[in-house]
């Protein structure tokens, strides 16, 4: 998906933690918890 949608390094359509405790913090932001 990144090779085919991406400007460039920086702009692109995925997102990938670079480890489990950033992922941790990372996942509550992408998917808010309905209220």
């Amino acid at each position: 998906i990144r090779k085919d949608f991406a400007v460039d390094i920086q702009t692109n359509t995925v997102h990938g933690s670079d480890s489990p405790a950033s992922a941790a913090e990372e996942i509550p932001y992408f998917f808010p918890k309905p209220f």
